[in-house]
């Protein structure tokens, strides 16, 4: 879609995605930058793997110099070049879970990421390196990175964050595994409107969605799921990307008292407040609306 909306084929983007690479790398040696470019065209979403892992770095506060760029761009690397056991991933997002699961997983105090681009180093060589790294004398966890290029003298020639920036790194990866980034939260909602998975569109966009051997039409978008017609008492979140619940927050004033009239009559009951009567939003009613109006695309509705 997006090479069919820039007028050019998709042999013509990769082209183009190779070319402006090296702009949003950390400045490498050439040899380096190459092997970069080499990954990319191997495995065209390293680059976009690149910059997701630097961007949730920088959201959790590790910019560099905290978290250096060169470090996280071989964690990413180390997705595609060293990905067992895990297959190898082709997609950014999944690259991205790849490297959180390096970074949480690995016991950095005894173990060196060594990453061979091209299959140059033998096995002894490896092992020489980790047996190193795990009889120092030093034993505070670091990212030591060791790669087929780094000659002389491995490892040293990439900066790494501290031990204390590190272990900042390794539990946000733990909770972002747990949790999941790209899922969304329902804590602090009113009430989740769950959706039958069947019948919610663009099922197959979620992240954990499994592969289906059918299409659903796309859905007409003057179409809306009736209870957006109750935007006076509450608003309505929903993930497009197929989402199957519908998250409701209640506006702040919907537990306010309210004057009876004709044109707000809607979803009213009366209560008694010093001998007089007034009006309130039946929550409870509003609830069941969901569920009645939604019968069919509605599997459950849950009040908190």
């Amino acid at each position: 879609m997006f090479g069919r909306a820039c007028g050019r084929s998709a042999d013509q983007l990769a082209a183009v995605s190779v070319a402006i690479l090296p702009a949003y790398l950390n400045p490498h040696s050439p040899c380096q930058t190459s092997s970069y470019v080499k990954l990319h065209q191997r495995h065209p979403s390293f680059g976009a793997a690149c910059c997701l892992l630097k961007r949730w770095l920088c959201c959790q506060l590790l910019a560099p110099p905290h978290f250096p760029a060169a470090c996280a761009e071989l964690l990413a690397a180390a997705a595609y070049a060293a990905p067992a056991p895990a297959p190898r991933p082709t997609r950014p997002a999944r690259a991205l879970h790849a490297a959180w699961r390096l970074l949480a997983d690995t016991d950095w105090a005894n173990d060196a990421l060594v990453l061979d681009f091209h299959g140059d180093m033998k096995r002894e060589d490896i092992t020489a390196i980790e047996s190193e790294y795990s009889s120092r004398a030093d034993r505070s966890p670091r990212l030591h990175i060791v790669t087929s290029l780094d000659g002389p003298a491995p490892g040293a020639r990439y900066p790494s964050p501290s031990p204390l920036v590190l272990a900042r790194a390794v539990s946000l990866a733990r909770s972002a595994l747990h949790y999941g980034a790209f899922v969304p939260s329902y804590e602090g909602y009113d009430v989740l409107i769950h959706l039958h998975k069947n019948l919610v569109p663009y099922a197959h966009e979620r992240v954990d969605a499994t592969p289906l051997l059918r299409t659903l039409a796309d859905p007409d978008e003057a179409e809306v799921i009736p209870v957006v017609a109750y935007d006076e008492f509450a608003l309505f979140f929903h993930d497009s990307y197929g989402g199957d619940v519908i998250a409701v927050l209640w506006k702040p004033d919907i537990h306010n008292l309210r004057e009876f009239q004709l044109t707000n009559a809607n979803a009213l009951m009366p209560v008694n407040v010093d001998g007089e009567t007034k009006y309130k939003v039946n929550i409870d009613a509003l609830v069941e609306d969901f569920r009645i109006l939604g019968e069919g695309l509605v599997d459950h509705v849950t009040h908190k």
